[in-house]
């Protein structure tokens, strides 16, 4: 009997691969690709074990600050002291973030928040009259 085929090797043992240009352009660039993503992986993962370089702005420790403007008159009564007080309050919400909520309960919870409360009295602590301490204490922040 004898049978009839293909050889099924593609080329002699020994004899060098076949070439096909285009495929190996694509095998480079393949090899390219996969060595940077190794390389970019590594550098995220070198980030996120580091945290942030010294020196950096850290969002949950930064200062807001905002210019009240007031004068003796601010303070020769009362009425003129819970003025500035409202005054102090609304500057009180903008550095802690109100200017830039959208959402009226993210808006309540800065209002309802330390921060608010800290500004406001360290503001009425630093202009130091006692007209104003007043009228703190008589209207606190809601």
């Amino acid at each position: 009997m004898i049978m009839v085929g293909r050889e099924t090797r593609s080329a002699p043992i020994g004899s060098p691969p076949i070439r096909q240009p285009g495929l190996d352009a694509v095998r480079e660039h393949a090899e390219g690709a996969g060595i940077g993503l190794v390389i970019a992986l590594g550098l995220v993962l070198l980030l996120a074990l580091h945290g942030p370089a010294r020196g950096q702005d850290d969002p949950a420790e930064k200062t807001v600050a905002v210019r009240v403007a007031y004068d003796a008159a601010d303070l020769r009564d009362a009425a003129h002291a819970r003025r500035l007080l409202a005054r102090l309050d609304h500057a009180a919400l903008v550095a802690c973030g109100d200017d830039h909520a959208s959402l009226d309960v993210l808006r309540a919870a800065i209002a309802r928040s330390d921060c608010r409360r800290r500004s406001l009295s360290q503001a009425v602590a630093r202009i130091g009259a006692p007209v104003l301490d007043v009228a703190l204490r008589d209207n606190p922040p809601t």
